[in-house]
This record gives C-alpha cells, sequence and structure tokens, in this order.
C-alpha cells in the first residue's frame, strides 16, 4: 500500500513538472522596444496610433490634491489605508486615436519588471476638453516596492509600457 501510494505520488510529480517545462519551454519572450520621451511611438495593432509622451512628474500628495482641486476630488479617496502615497503623472499627446482610448488607458508604470503604479479614474477627469494630449495618472503607494526602493524614489527609472504583446513596448520616463 505505502508503495503504492509513494508510486502515485512520484506519477503527478513527473507529470506536473514535465508539463511546466513543456509550456515554458514553449513559451516565447517578446521582443523589448524601448523609446525615449519625446519621441512619437506606434503602439497599436492597426500601426494607426501614435503616443509621445512629453512629461512626467511624480508628485507629493499636496501637489495632487491641487491638480484634481478642480473636481472637487481628494487624493486620498483614491488611496489604500495605512500606506504611504506619490501620484505619477504621465502627460502624452496622441495622433491618429481612432480606437486608442482603452489601450492607451490600459498602459503600466514600472520600474525594471514591476508594475509600480495603480491606474486611476481621474484620468477620464483630467483629459476633458483636451482632444490632443491626455494625462495618465497613477497611484505609487509603499506597499508596491521594497522600503529601499520607496526611500529612493525620486530617482528610480520610471517607464510606460503601452504595449505587451506581441512586442513590448516601453516608453523611458526619466
Amino acid at each position: 500500500m505505502k508503495k503504492t501510494v509513494i508510486s502515485v505520488i512520484i506519477l503527478i510529480l513527473s507529470v506536473s513538472f514535465y508539463n511546466i517545462w513543456h509550456i515554458n519551454k514553449n513559451y516565447i519572450e517578446p521582443v523589448v522596444e524601448v523609446f525615449e520621451k519625446d519621441h512619437w511611438v506606434q503602439f497599436d495593432h492597426n500601426a494607426s496610433t501614435e503616443i509621445k509622451v512629453i512629461d512626467f512628474d511624480l508628485l507629493t500628495e499636496e501637489e495632487a490634491n491641487q491638480l484634481v482641486a478642480d473636481y472637487n476630488d481628494d487624493i486620498k479617496n483614491y488611496q489604500i489605508e495605512n500606506t504611504q502615497m506619490k501620484v505619477a503623472v504621465v502627460t502624452i499627446e496622441k495622433r491618429n486615436e481612432e480606437h486608442a482610448k482603452n489601450s492607451i488607458n490600459q498602459a503600466m508604470l514600472v520600474t525594471g519588471n514591476f508594475s509600480n503604479g495603480l491606474h486611476l479614474p481621474l484620468t477620464m477627469l483630467l483629459n476633458e476638453g483636451e482632444p490632443e494630449t491626455e494625462k495618465l495618472v497613477y497611484l505609487i503607494t509603499d506597499n508596491l516596492m521594497s522600503k529601499e526602493h520607496w526611500k529612493d524614489i525620486n530617482n528610480l527609472d520610471f517607464s510606460l509600457v503601452v504595449a505587451y504583446s506581441p512586442q513590448e513596448i516601453q516608453i523611458k520616463l526619466s
């Protein structure tokens, strides 16, 4: 009985490890293209929509509240309990934006391989009446990164990832 149980466990583990190996062996790493700020980037699948990052600001809570004050909003409404926060604002220019609204709003703020910003619904409020420019707003909290990175947040290299597949497209922000 004991040999049977051990044999079954070994068989299950062997099959599991084979499946993991097989999936990882067949995974194709996406090609990563990195662009600088102030450079037009085609990022949608139709290759018709282009964006250009024209500004990147890392705001304190007070500065973020000034940004949203005109909309009768408070940045603390978006803060996670018991966290410190900064707000990143990425200002982009757009052209040929036929189908890109949702794609642009799915862009991720990253440092290295980690997503460090929660995209806020404030983006839509801040962009009313500004057809060529858009501000993407990200909440960055201290629980999204290590203590060492949080202490050095103003010196980190941030990027905006606007596409992941079939190729990853990053725009350097700092």
